[in-house]
């Protein structure tokens, strides 16, 4: 398995999610996860609104996610 970081790249609201990990074992896989749970439906059912990365434990010490977007 690994772990994926999801973005949206489109504008997000208030009271939405704008990033996720995942763990998956492609990113087709992710994506897929992401777009049928329940929380993360709408913009997120969209490729073109969602950056895919690939996490590793590979670089410096850096936050790697850090998402607030309250309403």
């Amino acid at each position: 398995m690994k772990l994926w970081l999801l973005e949206r790249t489109n504008e997000v609201g208030y009271d939405e999610y704008d990033a996720v990990v995942v763990r998956a074992r492609s990113e087709v896989e992710a994506r897929s996860i992401v777009q049928n749970a329940r929380y993360y439906q709408g913009a997120w059912a969209s490729d073109e609104n969602v950056k895919c990365t690939q996490l590793t434990a590979k670089g410096t010490a850096e936050i790697i996610l850090g998402s607030f977007n309250a309403g």
